[in-house]
């Protein structure tokens, strides 16, 4: 991972990334997970400040005005950003930054810190896992289920824009493939 001080995972709503890096941070200490803040509602057991910062629209637009984000996105009717202080605590921690993001928020961190970003996406072993997946999470309507498997179409036509595809079957399996691939983490 020589002048790489970026990790980024993407993939498709449904797809496991957040089970993969709970499974990742088993077997490495030398990540900071970027925090992103959004304006959705929290699923059950999510807290403010662990899981996402929780905003208001209005207050996340006003962010934005200021150029307080890395990236960010308007995803499912909802935004979604990455605040630029988790680089900079990162850096002082002189630990990776770990970013789970959206393939749009994924393009733009590649795009602006090119040469600095190692990245990965994760992909089902077959599509229809998606929406058994977001099916069982029970926290969205069909509908809002029916519009994420439709990003998520769009998305997987991003994969080789990636480094790496890791197909989640098993997300112990996959983190460590992604562990392995970051070499000096060990």
């Amino acid at each position: 991972m020589q002048n790489k001080e970026i990790v980024l995972i993407s993939g498709p709503s449904g797809v496991g990334k957040k089970t993969v890096i709970e499974s990742l941070f088993e077997l490495t200490d030398k990540l900071k997970i970027s925090i992103s803040a959004t304006t959705r509602k929290p699923r059950v057991g999510e807290v403010n400040g662990k899981d996402y910062w929780f905003m208001t629209k209005s207050g996340f637009e006003e962010k934005i005005q200021k150029n307080e984000f890395l990236e960010w996105a308007e995803v499912a009717g909802n935004y979604y950003g990455t605040p630029l202080e988790n680089i900079d605590i990162a850096r002082k921690e002189k630990r990776y930054l770990l970013l789970e993001l959206d393939v749009k928020g994924g393009l733009t961190v590649m795009k602006n810190f090119n040469g600095s970003v190692i990245s990965f996406f994760i992909v089902p072993p077959v599509f229809s896992d998606l929406k058994k997946r977001l099916m069982k999470r029970a926290t969205e309507s069909e509908e809002q289920i029916d519009l994420r498997l439709k990003i998520a179409k769009v998305e997987l036509l991003f994969k080789d824009r990636y480094d790496f595809r890791i197909e989640n079957c098993v997300p112990k399996k996959a983190a460590k493939k992604i562990f392995d691939m970051l070499g000096e983490m060990k």
